[in-house]
């Protein structure tokens, strides 16, 4: 055995520990490994860099950006709601509707990838149908696998073997050619794990699922999406907010947000007014969409808190989270938030209205009340208790300390 040879084998084994520990990344190993190869001369640079002239090493990288913009996107908000409808109640139901998800996904997008994109939505079918997650998460991995078959993109190795027969000569798959044996393989591997193989599959429950007040928190967080619509942020030491009063921070005007609350010390203050001081060490519940937010990352005026203090802020004995259904026949029902004037006359603050599957969070203001709407409301304690004796209310209920526990759980 040379030296070369040892020392590549070395390089080898070192990755892979590294990747099986997961002690780095793996785009971050790769890295290291083509880096070593390169320093050491065990290639020459120009044998280092040839594979980002590969085109499939290319595809594949347009991939996982294809993937992250599909997430990043609100995609998966989309899939989840649809799957939902498809998968019904019966567990053989539910499988082909995953499976065939994830292969129709994994056609034109990474296999990883869809599987982060189907995961949060699986695992909500899993807590609502009350079904061991590995019944459905296990043929979700399946269909990933076998949709990828579908395509030449649908998978790096369909690539590999293309371009391979381009470097020798001959004409290379087109993008469907894989799709008159992938497409049969999808449908009839569904159709078995859905009726054969499912049989197969564990059906322990996790603890954490049995537990039905977890259930009802995570079902609760899934239904309002309130982790996209509430951000938590502390007023830092040399900010140029520092005793400027809320109506003078341009918080709302500049980004669309909105204070809810205000943590000073010990002291909570729901609702602040516009003459209310910001100091220092302040930390402030704020109200808006993910878009505005990104402003606030290259503003240094203020910093995120932590998850404990989000905790803290959002449990304080004066401002609570309510859900409560607009009745039959209700005043509300035809008028839109700003024509009913809502904060004003009741003094509590719109998060998401949730009609029928569709949950809506933008652009309120706008949006007509109907009945059988499920307002999910932000307001003190003692306000959001008097609701339940207005008659344009009906099924008016506090969220619980449990739920708000797993809202805040991120």
């Amino acid at each position: 055995m040379t030296v070369e040879i040892a020392a590549v084998l070395t390089i080898l084994a070192v990755a892979l520990v590294l990747f099986i520990t997961e002690k780095l990344r793996m785009d971050v190993v790769a890295l290291l490994v083509l880096g070593v190869l390169a320093i050491s001369e065990l290639v020459t640079l120009e044998e280092a860099l040839a594979g980002f002239s590969n085109p499939a090493v290319v595809t594949v990288w347009a991939m996982f950006i294809l993937s992250a913009g599909l997430s990043a996107t609100g995609v998966a908000d989309v899939i989840g709601r649809q799957v939902l409808k498809l998968a019904g109640n019966t567990e053989p139901r539910m499988i082909l509707a995953i499976m065939l998800t994830a292969g129709g996904l994994s056609a034109f997008m990474n296999n990883i990838g869809v599987a982060a994109l189907m995961l949060p939505v699986v695992m909500d079918i899993a807590r609502k149908t009350r079904t061991s997650p590995s019944r459905l998460l296990m043929p979700m991995a399946y269909g990933s696998l076998l949709g990828g078959l579908t395509t030449l993109i649908g998978t790096p190795p369909n690539l590999v073997a293309s371009n391979a027969l381009k470097h020798a000569g001959y004409e290379g798959f087109s993008l469907f050619a894989f799709s008159p044996i992938g497409v049969p393989a999808l449908i009839l591997g569904s159709l078995f794990v859905a009726f054969i193989g499912r049989h197969l599959l564990p059906s322990k429950m996790p603890e954490g699922m049995a537990d039905s007040r977890a259930e009802a928190g995570k079902a609760f967080r899934f239904a309002h999406g309130l982790q996209d619509r509430r951000f938590f942020l502390r007023v830092t030491e040399d900010s140029p907010l520092e005793g400027v009063a809320l109506k003078d921070a341009g918080l709302g005007p500049m980004l669309g947000l909105q204070v809810v609350a205000v943590a000073r010390g010990a002291e909570t203050f729901s609702h602040p007014g516009g003459s209310f001081a910001l100091r220092a060490g302040d930390r402030l519940e704020v109200q808006g969409r993910v878009g505005e937010f990104e402003d606030f990352l290259n503003w240094q005026a203020l910093e995120i808190a932590s998850g404990g203090e989000i905790l803290q802020l959002l449990s304080s004995k004066h401002a609570g989270l309510a859900t409560a259904r607009v009745s039959a026949g209700s005043r509300l029902a035809g008028l839109t938030v700003r024509k009913a004037d809502f904060n004003r006359r009741y003094g509590v603050h719109i998060l998401t209205i949730r009609r029928g599957g569709e949950v809506l969070r933008d652009h309120l203001a706008d949006v007509e009340f109907a009945e059988g709407d499920v307002l999910l409301l932000n307001g003190r304690r003692e306000i959001l208790e008097r609701l339940k004796e207005d008659e344009a209310f009906t099924d008016v209920t506090a969220v619980s300390g449990e739920e708000l526990g797993n809202v805040c759980a991120e």
